[in-house]
């Protein structure tokens, strides 16, 4: 018998962890920004066409932050705090549920998604015998010409399914690869395993390049922060998890990125700091979309199928 991990999503960006720091910029522009939980699929273009029910905007864990002494979802909403940049927010109305709204009605508590159901799903993705961790340490780290170093360079290519990952050592702890982002009809996994930054100041990731970027599948940073910083549109079909202590998504100045299925950003550690935050926005365009036909083939994939069961006859 065979055996898929599951993940119940219930919002285009999902914040389960017990941080839920947010900061977005005001949209530089008409349709710029968008976090969207309506259905959308792959294909579409301007307006979501799926028939699923449509799903919050912005979710968290239900309870109290320890730092803040705010409720999770209060804290999540704090980084929208003016009418344009919570119009950017769409999805299922908590008050009204089943209709749609705009604004902090469509950010909400979901009990479904919490560190430990993360945890979990990836210690399956783990034990699968096919996935290859990349490793992102503070010993191979670029330079902060950024503001930050980076311990990977995610890097365009001009084929919008492969990029170059790359660290700053060299000999034996080299990273030097290409990497292939999956096709609709098979999707891929990329597994970065960071290394904790007490300092916060550590990006496991940084996506870069002036070319297209296009992946389908998960897309795993533990223990890693993952910044975008390319200039180039980056595309991903399916699901991205930032998972870990002192962890973060930034989307950079003049970066676009859209990511159609889900993103979790899931802090694990509830010390953390004021000042560093899960959810960055301070892009040129940022897109996030939920996507039940993007999150189905994401958990479609072989990386995610293990056998439960096994008999002879």
């Amino acid at each position: 018998m065979l055996q898929r991990g599951s993940l119940n999503i219930n919002a285009a960006l999902s914040l389960p962890g017990v941080q839920t720091d947010t900061y977005s910029n005001d949209p530089p522009c008409g349709g710029c920004y968008s976090i969207d939980g309506r259905d959308w699929k792959i294909a579409d273009t301007t307006t979501p066409t799926g028939s699923n029910p449509t799903k919050y905007g912005v979710s968290t864990y239900t309870g109290t932050e320890a730092l803040t002494g705010l409720t999770f979802e209060a804290n999540a909403e704090a980084g929208f705090n003016d009418a344009a940049k919570q119009g950017y927010v769409q999805g299922n109305n908590q008050t009204a549920p089943g209709s749609a709204t705009t604004g902090l009605n469509t950010i909400a508590p979901d009990s479904g998604l919490n560190p430990t159901v993360i945890q979990t799903f990836l210690s399956n993705l783990a034990g699968n015998s096919s996935t290859q961790m990349l490793s992102s340490t503070q010993a191979c780290e670029f330079p902060a010409s950024s503001g930050q170093p980076i311990g990977l360079q995610m890097s365009s290519t001009g084929t919008a399914n492969q990029v170059t990952i790359t660290n700053n050592c060299t000999g034996a702890s080299q990273i030097n690869q290409t990497v292939n982002l999956g096709t609709a009809a098979a999707p891929a996994m990329v597994y970065v395993k960071g290394q904790f930054d007490p300092t916060s100041n550590f990006t496991g990731v940084g996506v870069m390049g002036s070319q297209p970027i296009t992946g389908y599948g998960i897309l795993v940073m533990e223990e890693a922060d993952l910044s975008f910083f390319q200039t180039g549109q980056f595309t991903w079909n399916g699901i991205v998890i930032v998972t870990g202590r002192n962890i973060g998504v930034g989307f950079r100045t003049s970066s676009n990125t859209e990511i159609r299925g889900a993103l979790i950003s899931n802090e694990t550690d509830p010390t953390e700091p004021a000042g560093y935050y899960e959810f960055l926005n301070q892009a040129a365009t940022l897109k996030l979309r939920y996507s039940k036909e993007a999150i189905d083939l994401a958990l479609r994939g072989l990386y995610n199928t293990r056998i439960a069961v096994y008999r002879e006859n």
